[in-house]
């Protein structure tokens, strides 16, 4: 069986450093990937991207990846030397328990559009 890629992975990387991205690599290696809903009914990968762009020093908060029907944006550099983002609240411990690490230092970052 053959792979065929319906969708290619655009970079179109958020200003560093900035709240949004700070530029740091991640260490360790990924280890796991968590993926969230937007929770923006209608909105589209490239909107969040802008929105993350546009308020890039307003709030900690981030993906790596944005994914809809038509797209995937990486904002974020996952695919190669990977750094990290803020995706999951720092006080939040599940994933701690789960895999052994923090998912902002250890977990790539999708967002479902």
């Amino acid at each position: 069986m053959t792979f065929k890629e319906k969708y290619t992975v655009t970079p179109a990387y958020l200003t560093t450093p900035s709240k949004r991205r700070c530029g740091l690599q991640m260490s360790p290696t990924v280890k796991f990937i968590v993926a969230h809903d937007t929770g923006n009914p209608k909105s589209t990968a490239r909107a969040n991207r802008n929105y993350y762009e546009n308020s890039r020093d307003e709030q900690s908060a981030s993906a790596h990846i944005f994914v809809d029907d038509k797209e995937i944006i990486e904002c974020i550099p996952a695919l190669v030397k990977p750094e990290k983002a803020w995706h999951v609240l720092y006080g939040v411990l599940t994933d701690n328990q789960l895999f052994g690490f923090n998912p902002n230092d250890a977990a790539i970052g999708v967002e479902y559009c």
